[in-house]
């Protein structure tokens, strides 16, 4: 295993002791727990000779020709 440092908010870093003492489980146990599941989940996304994951946003279907896109955000504004 590796040491490594994370700095949390004090509110976040509350909610995760509380929650740690209620498990009776450790913080670190918490962390790695959420980490792996974290890192499970964006498997999919992750290029493993990238760094870090590009973020993902998803809009849904343009309705809009594109050559309309800039009066229709005018309309809805």
């Amino acid at each position: 295993m590796k040491k490594i440092q994370i700095l949390y908010p004090e509110p976040q870093m509350d909610a995760l002791r509380r929650a740690a003492k209620r498990l009776d489980r450790p913080v670190s146990d918490i962390v790695r727990e959420a980490t792996a599941e974290w890192l499970q989940r964006h498997a999919p996304y992750v290029d493993p000779e990238a760094r870090e994951a590009p973020p993902v946003f998803r809009a849904g279907n343009i309705r809009v020709h594109p050559d309309q896109l800039r009066e229709a955000g005018r309309r809805d504004a």
